[in-house]
């Protein structure tokens, strides 16, 4: 790809380069996760637990591994399975990091609204209905809602 092509070339290149693993169901839900990943290994349990309880309620997720080096992808793909039309794993062909790569494949969500997700971070069961709640019970016009989950303690 030569670098004077247009942004818009350059999307749809990498678009199009990017690899797909599992399908999601019809989306009953105002909310949508995104998990974005790299050289994830070492959070896999993390990861595993925070999918699990997301689609156990009922809320897909677009797992998405930024070209990682190590066996993210193979964390993807097996869960895109076990979780099938609830996961729905996406790899980048080029680390574009993190908003670049919800940008890259904004192009898959079916709900207004989307809730991020950390690799490293542990979520209480709870996480996905909490912030679901929040953005039904918001005001027209709010663009964000936000939790710590007691992950921050003051005083």
């Amino acid at each position: 790809m030569r670098i004077q092509e247009s942004p818009k070339h350059l999307k749809t290149a990498l678009r199009n380069g990017r690899e797909i693993a599992g399908k999601l169901n019809e989306n009953n839900k105002n909310l949508q996760f995104f998990l974005g990943l790299h050289n994830a290994d070492p959070f896999s349990l993390n990861v595993r637990q925070t999918i699990s309880q997301l689609s156990e309620a009922g809320f897909q997720t677009l797992l998405v591994d930024n070209a990682s080096i190590d066996a993210t992808w193979n964390l993807v793909q097996s869960l895109s399975s076990e979780h099938s039309g609830f996961v729905l794993g996406v790899r980048n062909p080029f680390n574009v990091g993190a908003t670049g790569s919800f940008l890259l494949n904004a192009d898959l969500y079916q709900s207004p609204g989307v809730g991020f997700l950390c690799q490293d971070d542990e979520y209480y069961h709870n996480h996905g209905p909490l912030l679901e709640q929040l953005v039904s019970e918001s005001d027209e016009g709010v663009v964000g809602v936000a939790s710590a989950m007691d992950r921050i303690k003051l005083g």
